[in-house]
């Protein structure tokens, strides 16, 4: 049976077609990743390296001058840049100025010792300590690199090196003690010194490629994390911006729907007060024909700004209520409180003096406005807190304007008993709680319709049979809009669609809870209208459901 020889010069070629190998991948990894440093250094000193092992292959083929020197002054070059790019990977600065007088002073000394006094040994001294110190360099980063998600990638490459370091300093033993003379002798520790610089610079080339793809995904993760955020930022930007008004930047009217919504039924829930404030800018109309349309522009910035700075609580929400009209929601607030706070935001634009030679009022812009407090749990809904606050408005103007005008108490006590009772637990849709998505804001309205009917029954004391059929179609109206909204927004890829999913479930036993109870008699009209005022439609549907509008 025949049997493989392989000499040095065997090897050598071997060791020459895996650098030649290792250059061209490593040069394809740079060039499809070139933002990436170390890869250039990589790519660079693999080319050179595999240009210098190609000259020593021809060793006694060619002139001393090509295979000895000029070899030499291209693999220690090479071998420097690759390990200083390993350097440079793990994070370290790269000392360039003394690798490279290491590595010119390694290149002199080899020189003096082919061509001026031939000392192979000498060499393999010189070359072995120089590898040493670039190697070692190289280890040491790799060991001391924080870079967490490469820690193992760096350990390998530093086992690597240290491997051939030491296979290194084997040979430069070996080779003084033996008396070697020339690299093609044929000796154990010539033979494992390729044998381990051929499968350890393998090792290196995937560890290499290796910290290069791991490099290119955590740009990749920076993009996307970039991206994210930028989307994030944008769809804030967006939210704001649908619900603030471009001219004065405080909140528009859609908001304002919105935050009364809210605040109503939350405040009918604790039983506190609620207070509005309605303004407008005495004969605006005039002082936009006497000074133009930007003068007036301005003028609204500024009383924005001046009603801003004195409704400053953080729950307190002030909006353009359109054109020259302003409101101010006060949530918690007194009929006391509230009228001196109006009296204030009167004051605060008056003291703006801005000129108004075309009012009937004053010779600067004043504004009139309007005050109601109330107790949410005695008004049907919303709208006629609004419809209070532009009477009381529309006496302030009657009266000469530039005043404020509350509603008189003895008003709301007439308002809340001459209401049907049906007529003031009525829940009404409004344009700003639609999502733009068909299948679910008819479902809304749907279930807005059967709530509506469920509380006028049970208000009006209608047969139990009936209440019960109206129930049961509000639980079954319920849980079939709980499917269809679910398979919406799994489809839409809403990222908190599971917490929506939960707070599904637990509204479905609060009304089958609810149901049982009215069917043993024990629903009383006040948990009825909380649950479906509050919790399904304040706290759900306007709270809860407006998270997911974005998404679809």
């Amino acid at each position: 049976m025949p049997v493989i020889h392989l000499d040095l010069r065997t090897l050598l070629l071997m060791f020459t077609m895996v650098r030649v190998t290792q250059a061209i991948a490593l040069l394809h990894v740079w060039n499809t990743n070139r933002q990436y440093r170390p890869a250039a250094d990589w790519a660079l000193g693999s080319f050179l390296g595999a240009i210098g092992v190609m000259l020593v292959a021809f060793r006694d083929l060619i002139p001393v001058w090509a295979s000895v020197v000029a070899a030499n002054a291209l693999i220690i070059p090479g071998w420097m840049i690759v390990d200083c790019g390993i350097i440079r990977a793990a994070g370290y600065k790269v000392p360039w100025r003394i690798c490279s007088l290491i590595s010119l002073s390694a290149i002199v000394l080899i020189f003096r010792y082919s061509i001026i006094e031939p000392e192979y040994i000498t060499r393999v001294i010189i070359f072995s300590i120089t590898a040493l110190i670039f190697d070692g360099c190289a280890v040491y980063a790799s060991l001391k690199s924080e870079k967490v998600n490469k820690k193992q990638t760096f350990r390998i490459i530093a086992f690597s090196l240290m491997v051939i370091i030491a296979s290194s300093m084997w040979r430069m033993v070996s080779g003084v003690s033996l008396g070697i003379s020339t690299i093609l002798l044929p000796a154990p520790a010539q033979t494992q010194f390729f044998v381990c610089l051929i499968i350890f610079s393998i090792v290196v080339t995937i560890m290499l490629v290796l910290l290069t793809a791991q490099k290119l995904q955590d740009d990749i993760n920076i993009i996307t994390q970039q991206l994210i955020h930028q989307r994030e930022v944008e769809r804030d930007y967006a939210r704001i911006s649908a619900m603030t008004d471009g001219l004065t930047k405080i909140f528009n009217r859609r908001h304002f729907d919105e935050a009364l919504n809210t605040e109503f039924y939350r405040l009918k829930r604790s039983g506190a007060p609620f207070s509005l404030i309605m303004l407008d800018v005495d004969h605006f109309k005039n002082f936009n024909d006497r000074y133009g349309h930007p003068a007036g522009d301005d003028c609204l910035v500024h009383v924005a700004s001046a009603v801003r700075s004195v409704a400053g609580r953080a729950h307190d929400i002030v909006a353009r209520y359109g054109g020259e009209e302003f409101a101010v929601i006060l949530p918690d607030t007194g009929r006391l409180n509230a009228e001196a706070l109006a009296e204030r935001i009167r004051k605060a634009v008056e003291d703006l003096a801005i000129p108004h030679l075309a009012s009937d009022t004053a010779e600067f812009v004043t504004a009139s406005l309007g005050v109601v407090t109330v107790l949410p749990a005695e008004i049907a809904a919303p709208e006629k807190i609004i419809l209070l606050a532009d009477e009381a408005l529309y006496r302030a103007k009657q009266r000469g304007r530039n005043r404020v005008e509350a509603v008189d108490p003895e008003l709301l006590i007439n308002c809340s008993l001459n209401e049907g009772l049906s007529g003031m637990v009525q829940l009404a849709w409004h344009v700003s709680n639609e999502c733009g998505n068909a299948v679910i804001d008819e479902e809304h309205k749907q279930l807005f319709k059967i709530s509506n009917a469920l509380l006028s029954a049970v208000i009006c004391n209608h047969p139990k049979d009936e209440c019960i059929v109206l129930i049961n179609t509000l639980l079954e109206d319920i849980i079939k809009h709980f499917k269809d909204e679910e398979a919406i927004l799994k489809a839409s890829g809403y990222p908190s669609v599971e917490e929506h999913i939960r707070s599904h479930k637990v509204l479905a036993e609060s009304t089958e809870n609810l149901y049982k109870k009215f069917k043993r008699d024990e629903l009383n009209l006040g948990e009825l209208f909380s649950f479906i005022a509050y919790d399904v439609v304040v706290q759900h549907m306007l709270v809860e459901d407006k998270k997911f509008f974005p998404y679809i």
